[in-house]
């Protein structure tokens, strides 16, 4: 007999796969409530979440991926997109001048802090990053 955890995990990842995310969340999140830690559990929940606009809930769990594994550019990045899209725009900024400090030649990190710097109004430092991707 499999435990309902195991089988709550195999419905939401076949959900997950499917790309029908909003039935994949409550799965993953009842999941995480049995404290099952399967690092794909929230990597896929936080995920889901992001994709389906929930921000706000996706925010602590990429918060928590990027705490466990900094490394991670592409979750280190979607957090600072999630920074950016609710309005935490010096968060972002921070973000992705981090990323750039241990990968200078991240062109993508260069247009996000590009984009970002311009959203706050600084222009002069928006246009200092759009000419490294450019190689100006």
């Amino acid at each position: 007999m499999f435990k309902p955890e195991w089988v709550s995990f195999r419905r939401a990842e076949w959900f997950y796969e499917k790309k029908v995310y909003t039935r994949a969340i409550p799965l993953y999140r009842s999941i995480l409530q049995s404290n099952i830690e399967k690092p794909a559990v929230l990597a896929h929940l936080a995920e889901s979440l992001y994709i389906t606009g929930k921000l706000s809930d996706a925010l602590p769990m990429y918060v928590k991926l990027a705490k466990k594994n900094p490394a991670d550019i592409n979750t280190v990045s979607t957090l600072g997109d999630i920074n950016l899209r609710l309005g935490s725009i010096e968060e972002a900024i921070d973000i992705y001048r981090a990323i750039l400090t241990t990968n200078p030649q991240n062109r993508t990190a260069h247009i996000k802090l590009a984009r970002a710097l311009t959203q706050s109004k600084r222009f002069d430092e928006a246009i200092n990053e759009y000419r490294k991707v450019l190689g100006d």
